[in-house]
């Protein structure tokens, strides 16, 4: 549902837009017509004029003023991640060299490692996000299945001090569960935030557990890092068990 909106929102402005009339002019502003705009492919236009019938030429013959209109009110449309996507458009199940090209995209992280290291055991590098959490730096890492396919995708802040862990730390904590309920509705377990105490070093524990509609598991959890603490997000292809389900087999 939250996927649609932007499509929904570009639908509406430009069923208004296609009824308006206005003046088209040539790259040069030598010469001008009267139409109705009809449709945008890409680098090139759809025009219907008013005194009869529809031409279609490339956009960049049109005045500058008239492509900055285009673009404002007719871009072309982001990219849709599929309806089966985990996280930004990767997949449980893609390869690498998948991986690797939808992260060449631009869309996700600021910068990818080099091709030379790109090798069997995939993506192992903490590769920063461009999207913060909460106002925090975010890292995301990758686990891979025997078969060398994605199975498993880890979003971690950069630590917060244990002075900030009930304050700054429970604020992004709180965000980032409610992101994730407004995605994939009600978490099957919740849990309160751990004392910073009761988290072990080099260790995470995990506050709430989702299951995701085409399959795995989503959590979030703290992690423990020297006297650090930050937000862990993942996403598995394994099929998680709550833990008050599990205590009681």
């Amino acid at each position: 549902m939250f996927r649609s909106l932007p499509l929904l929102c570009f639908f509406f402005s430009s069923v208004l837009l296609h009824a308006e009339v206005r003046e088209w002019k040539s790259a040069d502003g030598s010469r001008s017509f009267k139409g109705e705009y009809v449709s945008r492919d890409g680098d090139e236009i759809t025009i219907k004029r008013t005194t009869g019938g529809e031409i279609t030429f490339a956009i960049e013959k049109l005045h500058s003023d008239d492509q900055k209109w285009i673009e404002a009110n007719f871009p072309i449309a982001p990219k849709v991640p599929e309806s089966s996507s985990v996280f930004g458009n990767l997949n449980f199940g893609d390869t690498h060299d998948a991986v690797y090209e939808k992260l060449k995209d631009g869309t996700l992280v600021e910068t990818l490692p080099e091709v030379s290291v790109f090798g069997s055991m995939g993506l192992t590098d903490n590769l920063k996000t461009k999207v913060q959490l909460g106002g925090l730096d975010c890292f995301i890492t990758f686990g891979w299945a025997d078969d060398d396919t994605l199975n498993e995708i880890n979003l971690k802040t950069s630590a917060i001090s244990a002075q900030l862990y009930q304050t700054k730390l429970k604020e992004v904590w709180e965000e980032c569960t409610q992101l994730i309920s407004a995605l994939h509705g009600n978490p099957v377990q919740a849990a309160d935030l751990p004392d910073s105490a009761a988290i072990p070093a080099e260790m995470a524990v995990g506050t709430h557990l989702w299951k995701l509609e085409n399959g795995g598991s989503a959590m979030v959890g703290i992690t423990r890092k020297n006297s650090g603490f930050a937000i862990l997000i993942r996403f598995t292809q394994e099929s998680m068990i709550p833990a008050s389900d599990s205590s009681e087999e």
